[in-house]
């Protein structure tokens, strides 16, 4: 997706560059310029985080990014696990997420 946005940006500039024939219009040119090609605000992702990283995570770092400690975490991902309000069947293509992110990603 974000290559095709690129690829948005450049046939604009080149629309933009190619009709453009004043001098006045060269300021505006490359403040248009310098917003296409300026680098993406996209947050890179990390496929499992908390399969891959939070499981690493010491009892400290893990009391400092989820304010509770790791056991007191078991034990609301085992009642949500249970409970009504938890998914239990997929609705979509797409995997549900497991107990354990629905929490994390609650208390995070």
């Amino acid at each position: 997706m974000a290559t095709a946005r690129k690829l948005a940006h450049l046939e604009f500039l080149e629309v933009v560059f190619l009709s453009s024939s004043s001098d006045d219009d060269d300021s505006e040119d490359e403040i248009l310029l310098s917003l296409a090609i300026r680098p993406s605000d996209e947050t890179p992702k990390v496929r499992d985080f908390v399969g891959e990283i939070v499981k690493l995570y010491t009892d400290i770092d893990f009391r400092k990014h989820f304010r509770v400690p790791r056991n007191v975490c078991d034990s609301l991902i085992a009642d949500y696990e249970s409970s009504q309000f938890y998914p239990k069947a997929e609705r979509g293509r797409r995997p549900e997420k497991t107990p354990e992110e629905h929490v994390l990603s609650f208390l995070w």
